[in-house]
């Protein structure tokens, strides 16, 4: 009994490895998250509001890496975190999508990725979904 307890216990482990992205494994997040983004907009919060780089009077670009997420505004560096990207087995909050960074705090962004443009989602109620187009 104690060693097919065991071996279901291996194929578990060898099921789960098999389910998530690193860097051994090629994750089609990975190569199509990195680059340098402009921020268009990001629309939200309780509201529902709309923030612009008109309306707040400030300029925002991440630069992603395969493994590093940077966030300038006004070409400050304001933001730098390491990350890994995943695949969540069920939709996240507020999109339709399952691919995601995470950072090392633990915090989720949704990402959704279509040809040029990125959109990032916060991963509570009532927050914002932030928009980038490719440079």
């Amino acid at each position: 009994m104690k060693s097919i307890q065991i071996s279901l216990f291996a194929i578990a482990i060898l099921v789960f490895s098999s389910l998530g992205c690193n860097k051994n494994k090629d994750c089609s997040i990975d190569d199509q998250i990195q680059g340098e983004w402009v921020w268009l907009k990001s629309v939200g919060g309780i509201g529902g509001w709309t923030l612009t780089p008109e309306s707040e009077n400030i300029t925002r670009k991440l630069i992603i890496t395969d493994d590093i997420y940077r966030e300038y505004v006004n070409d400050s560096l304001v933001y730098e975190k390491n990350f890994v990207p995943g695949i969540s087995k069920d939709k996240l909050i507020d999109t339709d999508v399952r691919t995601y960074i995470q950072f090392e705090s633990g915090e989720k962004l949704a990402t959704k990725i279509n040809g040029s443009d990125l959109e990032l989602i916060e991963q509570c109620i009532d927050c914002f979904k932030h928009y980038y187009t490719k440079k």
